[in-house]
């Protein structure tokens, strides 16, 4: 692949004459490529089945379904959350992307935080917004925790040091979830040691220094939910 950018000459030029217009030197330790991270997540228009197949329904709510998807030119498996655009009036599509670009904002230069889940490219067309991310095939904390019933305190504070160690990444942003559940926690896959992944940034909301979060959201549990998970040592 050929690469951009400058090269030395083993016989440099003379130095330009005071009088000259060329640019004065870089100062090498300033002198730095800037790309915004927006640029690593692909937006586009056009039809999800042209990019993806869809195999199998992960899950489904208010305003549409996930699918576990296959992308047709790498074989790639996906999650693709599929948003139907009728069942939202169009003062709430623009909220609906806040979650990408929240997610947007989450990806750095150099890295994203692994207990973040990751979004790849949305696809709209005049009735959808499928936003496509990666696929955990482990299920929700929720279930595993009710499956157990028994949680020690080994694998709660292995849970709860990687879920804080996203939070503290997220607010490092200016970013505050405000829906975190076990609902909304998944594992990477089903291995034993399998990796969370915090999701759903639906209502999550970029926070300016200067001002203060008042209205509630999130979502409440049955307590009778919250009574069957709190079974056993904790």
């Amino acid at each position: 692949m050929q690469k951009m950018g400058c090269c030395l000459s083993s016989n440099p030029s003379p130095e330009p004459a005071s009088n000259s217009s060329s640019f004065p030197p870089l100062d090498q330790d300033k002198a730095r490529i800037i790309i915004k991270s927006e640029q690593f997540i692909h937006q586009s228009e056009g039809r999800l089945e042209s990019s993806y197949d869809l195999e199998r329904v992960l899950g489904s709510g208010a305003y549409g379904r996930v699918y576990e998807a296959r992308h047709k030119a790498t074989g790639a498996k996906r999650a693709v959350k599929v948003i139907e655009r009728y069942r939202l009036p169009e003062s709430q599509v623009s909220q609906m992307l806040s979650e990408v670009f929240l997610l947007k904002s989450l990806v750095t230069l150099t890295q994203d935080h692994p207990n973040i889940i990751k979004v790849y490219e949305v696809i709209t067309d005049t009735d959808h917004i499928n936003i496509v991310s990666e696929l955990c095939t482990g299920g929700e904390l929720f279930n595993k925790i009710t499956q157990l019933r028994k949680f020690n305190e080994k694998m709660a504070s292995t849970y709860m040091q990687q879920i804080l160690s996203a939070v503290t990444y997220c607010h490092e942003h200016q970013i505050v979830h405000r829906d975190l559940k076990p609902e909304n926690l998944l594992l990477e896959t089903p291995a034993p040691n399998a990796l969370l992944k915090i999701i759903d940034f639906g209502t999550s909301s970029k926070l300016d220094p200067n001002s203060n979060l008042k209205l509630v959201t999130g979502t409440v549990s049955p307590i009778s939910a919250v009574l069957h998970c709190s079974r056993g040592p904790v």
